[in-house]
């Protein structure tokens, strides 16, 4: 008698957002505003070479905040 295998679960929220998160560390802007969107979440620049830029403090569960050192991200967060 074989036993049959569980599907494996279907990727979580969170899941997906961490690996979204560490997908874009290391990219330039443009690639990554290109993969989150692909994703399904908007980009979001919240500092540019140590300089914080104006944003709202709303929470929004599909946009990907980020932090751009020489043109690469460094930081990225949901939010």
């Amino acid at each position: 008698m074989s036993k049959i295998k569980p599907a494996p679960a279907a990727p979580s929220d969170e899941t997906l957002e961490g690996d979204v998160l560490q997908a874009v560390i290391g990219m330039s802007l443009d690639e990554a505003t290109s993969y989150t969107q692909r994703a399904g979440f908007e980009l979001r620049l919240v500092e540019i070479d140590g300089e914080p830029l104006i944003t709202t403090k709303d929470y929004r569960t599909d946009r990907v905040n980020v932090v751009i050192e020489n043109n690469f991200v460094t930081s990225a967060e949901i939010g």
